[in-house]
């Protein structure tokens, strides 16, 4: 079974994203892990709370 590692540059972006940062700017290639490290750093930090992730552009095209 294949376990998922965070690279230097992942891991560097969770620790940003854990602290008292207001703003964020994460930057990359195609798949470079930029939502998945948002939705890491989003979704532990309040597990009995219910969120909603939605994509601007997608509701713009309907």
């Amino acid at each position: 079974m294949d376990v998922f590692k965070f690279t230097d540059d992942q891991q560097t972006a969770l620790k940003l994203l854990g602290g008292m940062v207001r703003n964020v700017l994460l930057f990359g290639g195609s798949r470079s892990g930029k939502t998945l490290i948002l939705l890491f750093s989003i979704v532990p930090q309040s597990p009995a709370e219910q969120h909603a992730i939605t994509d601007i552009q997608a509701l713009k095209t309907q």
